[in-house]
């Protein structure tokens, strides 16, 4: 992975406008497809801590009661969605758990 430091570094560089992405890479000792993805913005600043990665996966809104099923889901709810798509479209072979001891019947 990339430092962050690394990476302005390559941006400083590529900025300065003196030296072609091949030289940059040399320099710099990352691979020219890096240092092109950089150039192209394709490759943001790296997030500093473990807490700002962990805000970008938080869920944006609060569980809510599913009004198909009655779960607690963040809507929409995924297990209505498959149950509606298995019934539209006939499965086959659906899968159900019976029991403590998880026997798989198929139907």
């Amino acid at each position: 992975m990339l430092s962050e430091a690394r990476e302005k570094q390559i941006r400083m560089l590529l900025t300065e406008g003196k030296l072609s992405q091949r030289e940059v890479s040399e320099l710099t000792g990352t691979s020219r497809a890096t240092v092109n993805a950089i150039a192209r913005g394709r490759r943001s600043v790296s997030l500093q801590s473990g807490n700002d990665t962990a805000a970008c996966f938080a869920p944006k809104q609060r569980p809510r009661r599913c009004p198909g099923c009655g779960g607690m889901v963040y809507l929409p709810c995924h297990l209505c969605r498959i149950r509606r798509y298995v019934l539209a479209n006939g499965a086959n072979r659906v899968r159900t758990c019976v029991g403590a001891g998880c026997g798989i019947d198929q139907a």
